[in-house]
């Protein structure tokens, strides 16, 4: 009897720790945690995908403050609505919407061919097409235009159109509100 539920409860640890094993052992901080877990569709590229991911927990930290939500408010959508109002009504904040990006690496896509474009989204659109050298020359030699970068394309997932303003106005607005 006790040799059978020792077995059970080794198959249920190890089912713990094959669903679970961060909460089952504990190494992870709350804030860690809460933290997007990033992946990036289309042609596999582990140095984009870990670029990708740097820059959205980047950004995702970035959002916690207060002044950085304020970029939300800072814009409107095609509609005249402030992006801060959409992610009102999807019962969202800046951070909690991040994990909603799509992530897709646009090496074969027109855009990618732009030598400035490090990615690229329609308005209201989820999907961000992402450039990976273009992408990750910038997480490596400025991880903050990295992270706002990713805030910049949430803005235009939210509503938010261009020109006016330019791509290079919204990402100063990003960086004056958020940081590098």
């Amino acid at each position: 009897m006790a040799s059978q539920f020792r077995n059970r409860t080794a198959r249920w640890l190890w089912l713990l720790l094959l669903l679970d094993p961060v909460a089952v052992l504990g190494r992870q901080s709350e804030a860690a945690a809460a933290l997007p877990h990033t992946s990036v569709l289309g042609r596999r590229d582990p140095r984009l995908i870990e670029a990708v991911g740097k820059a959205v927990r980047k950004a995702s930290l970035k959002l916690q403050g207060a002044e950085c939500n304020r970029i939300f408010s800072d814009f409107r959508d095609g509609s005249g609505r402030t992006l801060q109002q959409n992610l009102q009504d999807r019962g969202e904040t800046g951070q909690s919407f991040l994990p909603w990006l799509i992530f897709y690496n646009g090496d074969s896509e027109s855009v990618c061919r732009e030598s400035k474009t490090a990615a690229a989204t329609n308005p209201g659109a989820r999907m961000v097409h992402v450039c990976p050298s273009q992408f990750i020359q910038a997480q490596l030699e400025t991880p903050g235009h990295a992270a706002a970068f990713i805030i910049h394309e949430e803005l235009h997932a939210l509503g938010l159109e261009e020109n006016p303003p330019t791509s290079r106005e919204i990402t100063a607005a990003v960086i004056s509100r958020c940081g590098q």
